[in-house]
C-alpha cells in the first residue's frame, strides 16, 4: 500500500509539475475567423507537431492554415496558407495525419460557396508540413448524387508495417441539405500513398446501416497497431437495434 502512495504522489508532482511549466501560445494570430483547429504528432518524433485551420484570407475566403514545430511547440513555422483547388473554391474541414516515414498528409473540403461544385482534397507534404504537395482529388461533390457526400473528411493512415503499410482511410458523411433520407457514412481509400483513390463506398452496410433518421451520421475512422480499420458512426435503425 505504501509503495501505491509513493507511486501516487510521484505521478501528482509530476503531472502538476507539467501544467505550470506548460505556455499556451496563440498560433492562429487571426483579426478575423479562425476555427475548427485540428492536430497531428509525428508518431516517430513527438517534437514534431503539425497544426490546420480554417481561417479567414480577405479576398480569399476561407482557406486552410498550417503550422509546424520541431521542438514539442515551442517555436513554431510562419502560417501557410493553402492554396484553392480552384480560384473561386472556399475551404472547410481540415484533418491530418503522419504515415511511417514521417511524411504529413492535409485532407480537406474545397468547393464552391453555392455548394454546387468541390471534391474533397489530400495534398502530401514531404518535409515535414512546411510547404505541402497539388491537391489529389478524394471524392466529388456530386459522386453520390444530391446526397454532399463530403461533410467531415476524416483521415488515418495505416503505420503498422505490415502489408496494407501507408494505406490511405478517408471517411466522410452527408453536409447539411442533403437530399434524402437514407444516409450514410462514406468510405474512400488509397492504396499507393495518396497518389490515387479508389471508387468511394458507402461505410455502412446491410444489418449496419447508418438509417434515415441521422441526417448527418459521421464516421471516425482509425487503423490499429495490427493493420485493422475501424470506423465507428451513429445509427438508427429498428430492425437492427
Amino acid at each position: 500500500m505504501e509503495k501505491i502512495k509513493y507511486c501516487a504522489l510521484v505521478f501528482s508532482i509530476t503531472l502538476l509539475s507539467l501544467i505550470t511549466n506548460g505556455q499556451n501560445r496563440n498560433l492562429s494570430n487571426g483579426s478575423l475567423f479562425d476555427g475548427e483547429p485540428y492536430i497531428a504528432v509525428n508518431p516517430a518524433n513527438p517534437q514534431h507537431m503539425v497544426v490546420a485551420w480554417m481561417g479567414y484570407v480577405f479576398l480569399n475566403r476561407i482557406v486552410i492554415k498550417t503550422r509546424t514545430s520541431f521542438d514539442g511547440g515551442t517555436t513554431w513555422s510562419p502560417v501557410q496558407n493553402t492554396p484553392h483547388a480552384v480560384t473561386d473554391y472556399t475551404s472547410a474541414d481540415p484533418s491530418l495525419a503522419f504515415d511511417a516515414n514521417g511524411n504529413v498528409f492535409l485532407c480537406m473540403i474545397d468547393s464552391r460557396p453555392d455548394h454546387t461544385a468541390g471534391a474533397i482534397y489530400l495534398r502530401k507534404s514531404t518535409d515535414g508540413g512546411l510547404s505541402w504537395g497539388s491537391p489529389v482529388e478524394v471524392m466529388d461533390f456530386n459522386a453520390d448524387p444530391g446526397k454532399l457526400a463530403i461533410d467531415r473528411p476524416w483521415i488515418c493512415i495505416d503505420r503498422s508495417g505490415g502489408e496494407m503499410d501507408g494505406n490511405i482511410y478517408i471517411t466522410s458523411m452527408n453536409a447539411k441539405g442533403a437530399n434524402g433520407p437514407p444516409y450514410h457514412p462514406y468510405f474512400n481509400r488509397s492504396l499507393d500513398n495518396g497518389e490515387t483513390f479508389e471508387p468511394w463506398r458507402y461505410a455502412d452496410s446491410t444489418g449496419w446501416l447508418a438509417g434515415s433518421l441521422i441526417p448527418q451520421p459521421m464516421p471516425t475512422p482509425l487503423v490499429t497497431a495490427d493493420g485493422t480499420f475501424h470506423c465507428v458512426y451513429p445509427s438508427y435503425v429498428f430492425s437492427q437495434n
